[in-house]
């Protein structure tokens, strides 16, 4: 369902929010090393596209913004674990 969004959007933040989602789909279906992938590959789209703090304008796009940060934060915590968090503990 998300490759489609995937292979045809020109929108960044779209484009990150269906990474993150994706990753964290593969994650639950135990393909850990190829959520780990299209987590990094939203993770570089969004560190090369986004506007930095402070330095750009979001203009119409400040939601898309939002949920991709969100959606990144929370696949980021799922498949590479909470900072000081084990895999035991999880």
């Amino acid at each position: 369902m998300l490759q489609p969004v995937l292979d045809r959007s020109n929108d960044m933040y779209r484009t990150v929010q269906a990474h993150m989602t994706l990753a964290m789909a593969q994650h639950q279906l135990r393909q850990t090393d190829q959520a780990r992938v299209t987590l990094a590959k939203g993770i570089d789209i969004a560190e090369k596209r986004f506007p930095k703090a402070g330095k750009g304008s979001l203009d119409e796009q400040w939601h898309d913004w939002i949920i991709a940060h969100v959606l990144m934060r929370e696949a980021k915590a799922l498949i590479e674990g909470a900072p000081g968090q084990t895999q035991e503990a999880k």
